[in-house]
């Protein structure tokens, strides 16, 4: 019984302390709300608050009874199928609810199993169940509805964070494009500056050199060649020079 006890309680305590949003999703929450209209529960109806979210009316407030031997065994049919309820929702709830509402949860739960046992047992009165418990109730949402706002803080600094740090990254990548660029640039600039100045030291050199006279070369004396030539005629020798 103590086990069903604690599976029970803890999904009610879900169904108390959670936003109406979160919980509607949760199979958990449908299943609890219908134990209002579970025949075996029936002689509990009107003492205890079995819908989800609601709270006891003055009926449940001022019943100064304890728990009949019938109505004990309803509370036991309460239990058995609320253990049936809390896990229909196992799945959605390690994936839908933050850990510090589970860990809360965790803790209410001890908390309501010990008033449903004292009410069990006849040491409480329905009334005084029904105070101590839409009490603990009441403390529990406005710690978890705390611990909600926390982590909403913490969500929203944190999304703050990290969009100053992509602010911060992308100024720095800004500003190294922007360093690389005037890097570049400077670059260009000297190896144009170099080309300018070497273009102008060439024409510079141009302009300072002078044309070279060259004189021709002396005139070339050839050799003159004479030939003689001697006859004879009438005892006589004749000879005939040619050439200069």
């Amino acid at each position: 019984m103590r086990r069903g006890l604690l599976r029970t309680l803890a999904g009610l305590a879900f169904g108390c302390a959670i936003s109406t949003a979160l919980a509607a999703g949760d199979p958990s929450i449908a299943c609890f709300d219908a134990l209002a209209t579970n025949s075996s529960i029936a002689p509990l109806q009107g003492k205890v608050v079995l819908k989800v979210g609601a709270h006891p009316d003055l009926a449940m407030l001022s019943d100064d009874h304890r728990p009949t031997k019938r109505e004990r065994d309803a509370i036991n049919a309460w239990v058995a199928e609320g253990e049936r309820c809390y896990d229909l929702g196992n799945n959605f709830r390690a994936s839908a609810y933050p850990p510090v509402v589970t860990a809360l949860v965790d803790e209410s739960m001890h908390a309501l199993e010990t008033l449903v046992a004292k009410l069990y047992s006849g040491k409480l009165t329905f009334t005084q169940f029904n105070e101590q418990r839409q009490s603990s109730d009441d403390a529990y949402r406005e710690r978890i509805a705390q611990a909600v706002q926390t982590l909403q803080t913490e969500q929203t600094r944190d999304q703050a964070n990290k969009q100053a740090q992509q602010a911060s990254i992308e100024t720095q990548q800004r500003a190294a494009a922007a360093q690389e660029s005037a890097v570049e640039a400077q670059r260009e600039a000297a190896e144009q500056a170099q080309q300018d100045e070497r273009r102008a030291l060439a024409v510079q050199m141009l302009s300072n050199m002078k044309p070279t006279y060259v004189a021709p070369p002396p005139p070339i004396h050839v050799p003159q060649t004479q030939n003689t030539s001697c006859y004879m005629l009438a005892n006589q020798m004749h000879c005939t020079t040619t050439g200069n």
